[in-house]
């Protein structure tokens, strides 16, 4: 159930029976010939077709990701780590605020080995319990 499809009234009652979210994590970065949202599309769907049948909130996408070596490229995006760091903390401490109590950062591309060092740090000071998952 992807949350940019309810209101806050329809996430108020979800939270009346669940406390679960996955939070996808994308890019912008080149693809060659396919979209620089390539990374962004397959972490959403994966994320949302892989928890439909047990019904878990999915946030909308971070399409924006540490990836510094694609700048080379027109239109890429680069977070800075810290920045990278802060969006993730405050998206976790927002969700925990609202009552979400287990959130899954689902990160489809393969070779965000700065992505998963900063998350395991964002992860060790937050006050949520949050996993990543691959």
């Amino acid at each position: 159930m992807k949350i940019a499809d309810m209101n806050w009234l329809q996430v108020e009652s979800y939270l009346q029976h669940d406390d679960r979210a996955v939070i996808p994590l994308g890019s912008t970065e080149q693809h060659a010939y396919l979209s620089l949202s390539t990374d962004s599309i397959l972490a959403e769907r994966v994320a949302v077709e892989a928890v439909e049948p047990i019904g878990v909130a999915v946030f909308p996408i971070v399409a924006y990701g540490i990836t510094p070596y694609f700048m080379a490229y027109p239109g890429t995006i680069s977070l800075r780590v810290n920045t990278y760091l802060q969006v993730i903390h405050d998206i976790l401490e927002s969700l925990t605020q609202h009552g979400f109590r287990e959130c899954r950062l689902h990160q489809r591309a393969r070779r965000q080995h700065a992505r998963a060092k900063c998350l395991r740090r964002i992860l060790a000071r937050s006050s949520r319990r949050a996993n990543q998952v691959a």
